[in-house]
């Protein structure tokens, strides 16, 4: 145990952003040499053929633009469809990823790190005393919170590491090739980012807010996602449970 500041969306239309962005970079890669043969057809029908009919030339011409602008369309309608995708997995108030998101991608990562032996950290965090904010400052201001906790999570995680809103309270994040101890300090940052918070409501300054977090590690606390993620929300209820403002590790 380490203490902080002392110690849906259809599963069918799931894909990876990763996935995503490798097919948009390929479009970009294939658009571009394209468009480099076309410039090299037409220097080298220049070089053989000088006195071509100008007719012709125009014709060829016109089939280059349309085939040029026909792959600038294709990579538009590219990145359109990634944005798209990205946003119907999307919390609208966290911006984070979705729960579904989260399981598919979880059950992805398992398959990964057994095949390359490595671990995994997952990581579930929650306000402390919800209920006693909403009851005391109203939703709003409880919104305004879980969106500041949202934003330092996206500013705490790697690149390649997922975020996710996994119920109205809590948030979990999948650190892929993390240790235990990498884990728990990821874990403990966020916890004393939450507790720095300085929000206020209708002037009036919000103070006292702490998080506390579980902590499970795949494949030492479980080997399936429905496993790893009762188990870390059992965690964060041990954590809860021993007055908040602190990250609990599983304790089988």
């Amino acid at each position: 145990m380490a203490k902080n500041n002392v110690t849906t969306s259809n599963s069918d239309a799931i894909f990876d952003e990763t996935e995503l962005r490798k097919r948009k970079t390929y479009l970009v890669r294939m658009s571009i040499l394209l468009s480099l043969i076309q410039l090299a057809t037409l220097v080298v029908l220049v070089v053989i053929y000088p006195t071509m009919d100008p007719v012709l030339w125009r014709v060829l011409v016109i089939v280059f633009v349309i085939i040029l602008v026909m792959s600038i369309a294709a990579i538009f309608v590219s990145g359109r469809e990634a944005q798209q995708i990205s946003t119907k997995l999307r919390d609208p108030l966290t911006n984070l990823f979705d729960r579904s998101y989260l399981e598919e991608t979880l059950e992805r990562e398992i398959y990964r790190a057994q095949r390359s032996k490595s671990t995994i950290g997952i990581i579930m965090v929650a306000i402390d005393n919800t209920q006693s904010l909403i009851s005391t400052y109203g939703q709003n201001a409880w919104n305004d919170i879980l969106k500041k906790m949202a934003k330092s999570i996206l500013e705490s995680v790697r690149a390649y590491d997922v975020a996710c809103r996994y119920s109205a309270e809590k948030v979990v994040f999948v650190l892929t090739e993390a240790s235990q101890e990498i884990t728990t300090n990821r874990a403990a940052h966020i916890c004393k980012l939450v507790a720095d918070f300085k929000i206020s409501d209708e002037g009036k300054s919000i103070t006292g807010i702490t998080s506390s977090a579980g902590v499970t590690m795949f494949p030492n606390h479980g080997q399936t996602v429905e496993v790893l993620l009762r188990n870390t929300e059992t965690a964060l209820q041990a954590a809860h449970s021993k007055g908040g403002n602190q990250v609990e590790i599983y304790q089988p």
